[in-house]
């Protein structure tokens, strides 16, 4: 009887294998320890680790080998089938290290950065996509002092110069009314005004006309500075010959 030859694994190969899932399921961990991410967050953080650690675990050997490896306890799957399965299992834990890279190397950019408004940004995404930030959980405190006063400082120019903008368009007819109006609106991305209304008015004979021109005129003319998000809501006050008693 003739002996057929099966292929194992080369010396050390599954440990160096093991490593990678294990970097993975490390990853994985540090990310959800320092951002509580949802429940289905973190177990599609670890099943893909697991599953890819348990049921392929030839799959770098494999691929590097030039699909070459055949196992040697019979298995009912084809051959071709294996190999997919296989690629697909080294696939599942890159994202989560590439993710892991991605934010110390983000967090690396502010340490140098003197413009954090990438890093809000970035936080923003995150916040929307898995309901936290695990990059803004890995900057250190005077990092994230340093964004948070960016945002002020920049909310703070934005406001003075709209403020600014619609006063120069604002033109109320000579009628010898005296109100005050309290408008509220929003500035979207691009520093465009929209959903404004007049929540307010004090006195009589409130010049609407006026009002509506002086938002139309100034809308578009203050670019949003990218360290803020998007809505702005805005309380804006218009006043003619109004003293409060």
């Amino acid at each position: 009887m003739v002996k057929s030859k099966s292929r194992g694994f080369v010396p050390g190969s599954r440990y160096l294998l093991a490593l990678l899932y294990l970097i993975g399921g490390l990853a994985c961990l540090f990310i959800v320890s320092k951002a509580a991410y949802h429940p289905a967050v973190c177990l599609l953080l670890y099943g893909g680790a697991a599953l890819s650690l348990s049921l392929f675990s030839g799959a770098v050997v494999n691929i590097m080998k030039g699909d070459q490896l055949v196992e040697t306890s019979p298995e009912s799957l084809s051959l071709n089938t294996r190999k997919r399965l296989r690629r697909l299992a080294l696939c599942l834990p890159l994202p989560i290290i590439g993710y892991l890279a991605g934010s110390l190397a983000l967090s690396v950019y502010a340490r140098q950065a003197e413009d954090l408004s990438p890093l809000l940004q970035v936080k923003r995404q995150e916040e929307a996509l898995l309901g936290t930030s695990f990059t803004w959980q890995l900057l250190p405190q005077n990092i994230r002092e340093r964004a948070e006063a960016q945002v002020q400082a920049d909310s703070g120019y934005f406001m003075q110069s709209l403020q600014q903008s619609i006063k120069e368009h604002w033109q109320p007819q000579s009628n010898g009314t005296t109100y005050r109006a309290a408008v509220a609106f929003q500035v979207n991305s691009q520093g465009r005004i929209v959903n404004d209304r007049i929540m307010e008015v004090f006195g009589d004979g409130v010049d609407v006309d006026a009002i509506k021109a002086a938002l139309e005129g100034a809308s578009g003319s203050t670019p949003l500075p990218p360290s803020l998000e998007a809505p702005v809501d805005v309380d804006f006050t218009f006043e003619y010959n109004y003293m409060t008693r």
